[in-house]
């Protein structure tokens, strides 16, 4: 459904269309402070995970992505915080692009579910 019409009709039907401009409301806020905060703590976990497996490039980028998201979860009491999301954003799409560029490049085989069904059915000996 989309909520369009529905936004525009609320806003029409408001006695007072500027404050139906309103920036968004305080649980509004936290929520999104709070995905903030567990969005980069996930995304600093990965990249730590990465660099002790050995993939350096990505495992850094994740990392320092994670790291630039997670004081953007102070946003619901500073505004300054909330603009931090001009330098963790791109270095989120950095962070898919290159993982999706990484598993694009992987081989077939490594990455196939029948290889990996094949491979497990082998080691238990049927």
């Amino acid at each position: 459904m989309n909520p369009l019409p529905l936004s525009l009709a609320l806003l029409l039907a408001s006695p007072d269309p500027v404050a139906a401009l309103a920036p968004p409301s305080r649980p509004t806020l936290t929520l999104d402070a709070a995905f903030n905060l567990l969005f980069g703590a996930g995304l600093a976990a990965i990249g730590v995970t990465l660099l002790r497996r050995g993939a350096r490039r990505s495992g850094a980028l994740a990392l320092v992505a994670g790291l630039a998201t997670i004081p953007v979860c102070l946003q619901v009491v500073s505004e300054r915080a909330a603009s931090f999301l001009a330098v963790a954003a791109p270095l989120w799409l950095a962070f898919v692009l290159a993982s999706s560029v990484m598993m694009w490049r992987a081989p077939a085989a490594a990455t196939s579910p029948a290889s990996a069904a094949g491979a497990g059915a082998g080691r238990n000996g049927g």
